[in-house]
């Protein structure tokens, strides 16, 4: 199989090898990849806003479809990486930029979420995001306008951002299941075939410990999609009760409509109904 791969890298190529290349060059290739780049994650956009249309996989678009499609540029760009003669050193280019696009993603629109959703905060340090009662007519959530204090000003953070933000610590200790014993061998001895050999069997238990935690990650996301449109439901339907539309009999017919023994489904969004008015 390796050999396969190594012929295949070995074949000429119909792309320019960069370090030929004058800066002029550089640059065009790079402006050309950088359009690429874009006409893709366009088409990526609009599909994903055609599949919102259908509604039963709408809530599966963002929750399992996008991070695959976010996946699978970044392994690609580190699998073809290590394609070539000097693989440790191509392979370290395809991960640092691998890393970097990860980092940028994760400080800069973060920045801009918090720049431009930030209020002022109270004595308690907590956001201020309704209109007190005794406030002014001129009152506003963020006082005076262009406010930017660093201790007066915030967002606050919902229990969603809390359990992915602690996902994405224990994802990334995953790094060192190779990391650690990687550094310890490098340690002990110079002779890279002998590194290589130790490495290679922490690599296969780091891809089946990432490979494992990614569906785990796909199969949470979804069941947080299926609460999400269920809470979605249950919120039309108080809705439609408090504005007379619906009556209580009506709603307990939607949620069991063929059945004389309720399932624990609709017996959870019944009293979910119920609760606001009980």
């Amino acid at each position: 199989f390796f050999c396969r791969w190594n012929w295949l890298a070995s074949m000429s190529t119909p792309f320019v090898d960069p370090s030929g290349l004058t800066l002029p060059q550089l640059g065009f290739v790079t402006a050309i990849y950088g359009y690429v780049l874009f006409a893709a994650s366009n088409l990526i956009s609009d599909g994903s806003e055609l599949l919102l249309l259908v509604p039963s996989v709408a809530g599966l678009v963002g929750s399992v479809v996008l991070p695959v499609l976010g996946a699978v540029p970044d392994g690609m760009m580190v699998l073809f990486s290590g394609l070539g003669p000097d693989a440790q050193t191509e392979v370290a280019v395809g991960v640092g930029a691998m890393a970097g696009s990860t980092i940028m993603l994760l400080t800069f629109p973060w920045f801009l979420a918090v720049l431009g959703g930030r209020v002022n905060l109270d004595a308690e340090g907590y956001p201020e995001y309704t209109k007190p009662k005794d406030a002014p007519d001129s009152w506003s959530k963020l006082r005076p306008p262009g406010n930017r204090g660093l201790f007066t000003t915030g967002v606050a953070g919902t229990a969603d951002v809390r359990n992915t933000a602690g996902v994405m610590v224990l994802t990334a200790m995953l790094f060192f299941v190779v990391q650690g014993p990687a550094s310890v061998i490098v340690a002990q001895t110079d002779d890279r075939f002998a590194q290589a050999s130790f490495v290679n069997r922490w690599a296969k238990w780091g891809t089946f410990a990432t490979a494992a935690a990614f569906f785990a990650y796909l199969w949470a996301q979804g069941k947080t999609a299926s609460r999400m449109a269920e809470k979605k439901q249950v919120d039309k339907m108080i809705d439609a009760i408090r504005s007379k539309q619906l009556t209580l009999a009506g709603a307990v017919s939607q949620l069991f409509p063929d059945t004389a023994f309720p399932k624990p489904k609709p017996l959870r969004q019944l009293r979910m109904v119920l609760r606001p008015f009980f």
